[in-house]
């Protein structure tokens, strides 16, 4: 499953995925989202133990023309993201959370 194949795919099928990438790609995405995103929808990376970062691809149903992320998506290098994004199922991704402070 690719980013594009996810762009394209329906909210049930994007809500099993995760985005995994770097610090450097985290750091570019909240910088396109300081230029172009919308307050009512701001993406928040998770760093995982091993020091990359994911977000839900469901995040991905927002860059579609109309969508709350089209004008941050459209401005972005979408062939830089594509190539540093690894796309993984969700459940993957967050075996690799740290573990939640607040849990006995």
């Amino acid at each position: 499953m690719s980013i594009s194949d996810l762009v394209a795919a329906e909210l049930t099928t994007q809500r099993e995925y995760a985005l995994v990438f770097s610090e450097s790609l985290a750091e570019s995405l909240a910088e396109k989202w300081r230029q172009h995103g919308s307050t009512n929808c701001i993406p928040s990376p998770v760093m995982r133990v091993d020091g990359t970062y994911m977000l839900c691809a469901d995040l991905l149903s927002e860059v579609v023309p109309g969508g709350l992320l089209y004008a941050m998506w459209t401005n972005s290098d979408q062939e830089a993201i594509a190539e540093g994004v690894e796309v993984v199922l969700l459940s993957e991704a967050v075996a690799l959370l740290p573990p939640d402070p607040e849990s006995p």
